[in-house]
């Protein structure tokens, strides 16, 4: 079989929405760096403020080539022993320089150079926002568009975004969130910020005392009524207000009871168990499911987000014998199981497990970051590869039947 080269091709990185072009650039190359196994990312056009842009595409450790829009030269590279394919922005072409395939920035008349054929990178500044993936097989190549904003939004919640009241926020802003959202077409966005973040100093988060005594919630430095004074100034049909609700150690929900009204949604989160994680695993196992039982089991929250990460967090691999336990409790509190990328990789068998049980499954992108907004293409592509229709509402959960 032959060994197969994926390229990615990135073009119109100066139009229409230029202003969002960092953040285009980072959705496109985050979805390249953790679902595409790429070996170049070759971009086509002005990339405008050239040194921020590449000193970017520097930390995404990926290898990059730019091909500049007032560039007169083609760029021909030969990966490995395949073809050499020649990319250029504008839709001239020096007969002098050989090529068996040809990637423009811009449209080319198909009768070119004997006809060696060609194709024009879409525009990632324009919606739908595409790019080029290509897939080199000895002297085949297929060529794929990805669409960072395919059809499917325009009937998808997302349930998990984050604002600038998270100490993890790295440049979130409620109307600027806002914006992107709609610009990415969801149909409904929902914020659910940290309840522990709102109550507590960040300082105070570091130790295990406020996880240990629920008490310390009358105590704290409260700051949820004006979280949510500022959100609900932006509450629309499209912009849902919520919280992840933080679990203590004895499986309480780190929320005040007067503090549980008036959400259109709350989640639940395990961050932290009541033991270190270099127990025994049997141990572990055994206070995972005790505090997940006791957790969902008040009926608050109606998903769970990021299930098992903590593991993936505490660089552990997940027992897969509690998946299916978790699965059960799932569907016996009727809380949905979140699909979340966020420095995360949900596992099939276990949402595969959920779906036999009937338990819903929420789409979160967990956004502490303005270019994360919207980013559900990889939820989109784990729901197909469960066999599920994104569109489907008899498998996903809703707002409109939480």
């Amino acid at each position: 079989m032959l060994a197969i080269t994926n390229i990615v091709v990135i073009g119109g990185i100066h139009s229409k929405h230029s202003e969002f072009v960092l953040e285009l650039l980072r959705k496109a190359l985050a979805y390249v760096r953790d679902h595409i196994n790429a070996e170049a990312v070759v971009l086509l056009g002005d990339i405008g403020d050239v040194d921020e842009i590449q000193r970017f595409l520097d930390s995404s450790h990926l290898r990059y080539f730019v091909v500049s829009e007032n560039h007169d030269e083609a760029l021909s590279i030969r990966f490995r022993e395949g073809p050499i394919i020649a990319f250029l922005y504008n839709p001239s072409y020096d007969e002098s320089l050989r090529a068996d395939f040809i990637v423009s920035g811009k449209g080319m008349e198909p009768n070119i150079s004997n006809g060696v054929p060609y194709i024009t990178c879409p525009m990632l500044c324009e919606s739908p926002f595409k790019m080029l993936h290509m897939s080199i097989a000895g002297q085949d190549i297929q060529v794929e568009e990805v669409t960072l904003k395919p059809n499917e939004f325009t009937g998808l919640q997302d349930i998990h975004v984050h604002t600038q009241f998270a100490y993890c926020s790295e440049n979130m802003e409620i109307n600027l969130t806002v914006e992107r959202g709609k610009l990415f077409g969801l149909k409904n966005m929902v914020f659910t910020e940290h309840s522990s973040h709102l109550y507590f100093e960040r300082q105070e988060l570091r130790s295990n005392k406020v996880f240990e005594d629920i008490s310390y919630l009358r105590c704290a430095r409260n700051r949820m009524q004006l979280y949510k004074e500022k959100v609900s100034q932006v509450r629309s049909d499209f912009l849902k207000i919520g919280l992840e609700v933080d679990c203590a150690f004895d499986g309480s929900p780190m929320l005040l009871e007067e503090d549980m009204e008036g959400w259109d949604l709350l989640i639940g989160a395990v961050h932290r168990l009541p033991c270190t994680m270099t127990k025994p695993q049997s141990y572990i196992i055994k206070r995972f499911l005790d505090i997940h039982e006791l957790f969902l089991a008040s009926g608050l929250v109606k998903v769970l987000a990021h299930p098992f990460r903590i593991f993936r967090r505490n660089n552990l691999s997940t027992p897969k014998e509690l998946y299916k336990p978790l699965a059960r409790l799932l569907a016996e509190t009727q809380v949905a199981a979140e699909i979340n990328f966020h420095a995360n990789f949900p596992d099939e068998e276990f949402f595969r497990l959920c779906l036999e049980e009937g338990v819903k499954l929420a789409l979160g992108s967990d956004a502490h970051n303005l270019f994360e907004v919207g980013y559900l293409l990889p939820h989109v592509k784990f729901l197909n590869s469960l066999g599920v229709d994104p569109l489907n509402c008899d498998f996903l959960f809703s707002l409109n039947h939480s």
